[in-house]
């Protein structure tokens, strides 16, 4: 219901953004979590952002969420992307027979400058996770601003994006963003895929577009110099 707080305990897939546009039509407040974080500091997320829910990926992370919800009579519900015995599963819910219109019976009324679009956890590098708030109104002028800026005026919309940053962080939630809103297709990167894996992505789906931080790119230039392949042709930017 409106301004649930639920954690995206996900690594980089395809079912995200439709997760994160989802919560945000009945008014839900996603929360963006590293899935490699510890017990303690997933506890210390859910305890801080008063979150009754948590959708997450199966396996290692699954594990974390059940050893956090036992500690914590909080959280009402985990589903799961994947299959996990005892969890209400991702496709188990978008493969229920629903009216389309029936759907935006759920939305909500938002307060834009006021209510909640999304809350993105820091990495607790310097301390314990801190939670960054974004309202709607900030988010939506984010995306407003990343189109008046130099890149903008490079991006056509027949463009392919690879983003390498992971949507869990500020970075690559505002990249996916911002590509769904010029309407280009995205490519998703698997977490921790190598440059040859990376690569072959490229010339694959002819991407056309990288965004990547400055270690992605190193690591990619680095591989491409010393096993003298070649990038493909299709990237301009």
């Amino acid at each position: 219901t409106k301004d649930d707080k639920v954690i995206l305990f996900l690594f980089n897939c395809i079912e995200f953004p439709v997760i994160f546009l989802a919560l945000s039509t009945v008014g839900a407040v996603p929360v963006l979590v590293n899935p490699a974080i510890t017990k303690g500091e997933l506890l210390h997320i859910v305890q801080t952002a008063d979150a009754k829910f948590v959708i997450s990926d199966a396996g290692a992370a699954l594990d974390t969420v059940r050893e956090v919800t036992q500690m914590n009579a909080n959280i009402q519900e985990i589903f799961v992307l994947g299959e996990a015995e005892g969890f209400q599963t991702y496709n188990a819910l978008i493969g229920a027979e629903t009216q389309l219109d029936a759907l935006w019976d759920h939305a909500v009324e938002i307060d834009p400058e006021n209510d909640l679009a999304v809350v993105a956890f820091t990495s607790g590098t310097t301390g314990k996770p801190k939670g960054v708030m974004h309202t709607h109104y900030s988010t939506v002028s984010l995306m407003q601003m990343m189109r008046n800026t130099e890149i903008n005026f490079l991006v056509e919309q027949s463009d392919v994006f690879m983003v390498f940053l992971q949507p869990y962080g500020h970075g690559g939630l505002a990249y996916a963003l911002y590509g769904l809103c010029m309407g280009v297709t995205q490519t998703v990167i698997p977490y921790g895929a190598k440059p040859n894996l990376s690569l072959s992505i490229m010339s694959r789906f002819k991407v056309t577009v990288v965004l990547a931080s400055p270690v992605s790119a190193h690591e990619i230039c680095n591989y491409v110099t010393d096993n003298k392949v070649q990038v493909p042709t299709s990237i301009r930017l």
